[in-house]
């Protein structure tokens, strides 16, 4: 309700995130190839900042195309979204600046919304529906305006804060009347805060899921998950654990599916890899701000 009332379709937004995943996989693999070079013509001719990167002329080959780091955005918001969109119509964020190099970007509304779609779509298949229940395991700023907005937002969308700063036993007793109060249906937020609280629980011999019975999964994200740490968090939560991968900039990059194995987010993106190993990320659909063969800082294979 709150996106639609900010002006997001999201139900023309599903209908063609469905019509995408409809395609043979070798109809898709030639939309995919053709869909990246659409969005790098699209603003090398209405994108000044991305114009001055190229050139006159586009290169012949995908891999002449420059690499983007955090640092190349650091430009005032203004000068980097493409002509005829104005700020106050764009969907508007920063980076945390965990790389030191935070910068601000922008995202047209039909691209936000087939972001909204793609992560309703994939926590749907997690079993995590709009409106449930949420435990959240995340950063909140500690005073003034932005802790009020963020205050108002767990109202509205159905979620409880656990705030990280604080992982000291008595924090802890306090999470644990929470899950004996709510009927959370999933615990989402950063991957050790989360181990951590699962490391006490197992100290004390306790299983979430039986102090709270309405438990169906638990979802990390922002910080690597490993095989250990998904064993100790599914033995104190009592069940699953689904992987997210994503960034504030390019949304969710990728999730676990039934198998447990990532299922990359190519419906939106397209990801590679250089010499490096080095992420590269191209967002297919948002024509405001070119985040195109873009450098998010993580090494992947």
């Amino acid at each position: 309700l709150i996106l639609k009332l900010q002006g997001y379709n999201l139900k023309h937004a599903a209908n063609e995130l469905v019509e995408i995943q409809s395609m043979p996989n070798d109809k898709f693999a030639k939309w995919h190839q053709e869909k990246a070079w659409e969005i790098v013509k699209y603003h090398h001719q209405n994108n000044p900042f991305y114009k001055t990167l190229i050139g006159d002329s586009l290169p012949a080959s995908w891999q002449e195309l420059p690499i983007l780091n955090k640092k190349d955005y650091q430009h005032p918001l203004q000068e980097l979204i493409t002509n005829g969109y104005d700020l106050i119509d764009l969907y508007r964020s920063n980076t945390s600046g965990s790389s030191g190099h935070p910068f601000f970007f922008a995202k047209d509304k039909p691209a936000h919304a087939l972001t909204w779609a793609l992560v309703r779509q994939r926590y749907k298949s997690c079993g995590i529906n709009s409106g449930d229940l949420e435990a959240r395991f995340y950063g909140i700023p500690l005073s003034g305006k932005a802790a009020k907005v963020e205050q108002l937002k767990d109202r509205l969308m159905n979620r409880v804060r656990f705030p990280v700063f604080d992982l000291s036993k008595e924090a802890y007793e306090v999470f644990l009347q929470r899950f004996k109060k709510h009927h959370f249906k999933y615990v989402y937020g950063y991957t050790n805060a989360i181990r951590h609280f699962s490391g006490y629980l197992l100290n004390k011999g306790i299983v979430l899921k039986d102090i709270c019975p309405s438990l169906h999964v638990v979802l990390v994200t922002s910080e690597m998950c490993t095989p250990a740490d998904k064993e100790v968090i599914e033995k104190a939560c009592g069940v699953p654990v689904v992987i997210e991968y994503g960034a504030s900039e390019v949304g969710i990059m990728g999730i676990d599916d039934e198998q447990g194995k990532m299922r990359l987010s190519e419906e939106l993106l397209y990801l590679e890899t250089n010499e490096k190993g080095e992420l590269l990320i191209t967002s297919l659909f948002n024509k405001a701000f070119p985040f195109i063969r873009y450098n998010i800082g993580d090494v992947v294979t």
